[in-house]
């Protein structure tokens, strides 16, 4: 937009109040992510997510990245489902996120 079209108050204003809740909207970031939509800070924003039914995690990407994305697991998280039955579930949920 040019320089002055719209006032520094306006402006700051619809950043504010229109624009931030609509792109934090979950299904609007999920929409994101999924299409590797970056910010104007060249991010895409990562999403929560829950592995195995009940383990909350963090799936991230970065488009200059070989993988597809990346997957934050707390360390408790793991334990567990490195010491569960669930392993072969977990290494098939990263597995499809790196393709």
């Amino acid at each position: 937009m040019d320089k002055g079209l719209v006032c520094d108050k306006c402006n700051n204003y619809f950043a504010r109040k229109v624009e931030k809740p609509f792109l934090e909207d979950s299904t609007l970031k999920l929409l994101r992510f999924a299409e590797g939509l970056e910010s104007k800070k060249g991010k895409v924003p990562p999403v929560s997510a829950v592995m195995n039914g009940k383990h909350a995690v963090t799936l991230w990407k970065d488009i200059n990245d070989k993988f597809a994305g990346h997957v934050d697991v707390p360390v408790e998280v793991f334990k567990t489902i490195k010491n569960s039955n669930h392993k072969r579930y977990a290494l098939r949920a990263i597995r499809a996120i790196r393709a």
